[in-house]
């Protein structure tokens, strides 16, 4: 598992002190973007995914998706003209420590959503089963239990039950 941050971010916070201000709820993101950044999932999903940049121009792969994650992290407002407001949002790219200049734009979302065919979703399957079996190096439990949620239907009167 890779854990070392190549994103280079000059705004990091390095202390906090109590206040009588009120937060916005996003507040919340900075530890989640230092967790990404800490287990290094998205270097993983930009090594997996090198085929969605076609050339070396724009934001780093690993930083689009950091910021997709933080948006649904987020998930004030899913429409993808969000990310042009959030583009304008020096606040926001503090919060998940990006540099203002490197925050993308809803037509960057658009065409990097577009680049994922139904097809390469295998590939989340293998980083997911990568980072639990990471995981489970670390905490090494006794017992591994995998539960299944079930929802029982009673469709005995349905007129199609198939």
């Amino acid at each position: 598992m890779v854990r070392q941050n190549s994103r280079s971010v000059k705004s990091k916070i390095t202390d906090f002190q109590t206040t009588n201000e009120q937060f916005s709820g996003r507040a919340g993101l900075t530890p989640v973007s230092r967790y990404l950044d800490t287990v290094g999932i998205t270097e993983i999903l930009a090594k997996r995914f090198t085929f969605l940049k076609k050339n070396a121009k724009g934001t780093a792969l690993n930083s689009i998706f950091h910021q997709i994650i933080c948006y649904f992290f987020d998930g004030t407002d899913l429409h993808m003209s969000r990310f042009d407001h959030l583009k304008r949002d020096i606040g926001y790219a503090g919060v998940i420590e990006t540099e203002a200049m490197e925050m993308i734009s809803s037509h960057t979302a658009k065409r990097f959503f577009r680049s994922i065919s139904d097809v390469r979703v295998w590939l989340f399957r293998k980083i997911l089963k990568q980072l639990f079996l990471w995981r489970l190096s670390i905490e090494k439990p006794e017992i591994i239990k995998i539960g299944i949620d079930t929802m029982v239907l009673d469709n005995n009167d349905a007129d199609v039950r198939e």
